[in-house]
């Protein structure tokens, strides 16, 4: 048998280490997240998807440093809710719907 048992490593710290962990991290997530939902949101199921990308967008506009991404969400979700009817009614999508 081998004594080679890789799951019982130690890790030794030292009380001069200094670890520095950073759980309030700036970052613009609320912000992307709005701007891919109203992207997504401009061309599907829009009337789902704008309204979040609306949400997350306001959020990120209050919360975040990086303002920029939650007004492109928030223009991406007023785009998406505008043109939504528009988009389906060009791409006959509300006669595809009434057949069935």
């Amino acid at each position: 048998m081998s004594d080679n048992n890789d799951s019982n490593k130690n890790i030794n710290v030292s009380k001069d280490s200094n670890i520095n962990v950073n759980i309030g991290a700036s970052t613009a997530t609320f912000g992307i997240v709005s701007f891919v939902i109203g992207i997504i949101g401009i061309f599907l199921i829009s009337f789902i998807l704008s309204p979040l990308a609306l949400l997350f967008g306001v959020i990120s506009l209050f919360r975040e440093k990086s303002k920029i991404w939650g007004l492109l969400g928030v223009i991406c979700a007023i785009i998406g809710a505008i043109t939504s009817p528009i988009l389906m009614g060009i791409l006959g999508i509300g006669t595809l719907f009434s057949i069935i």
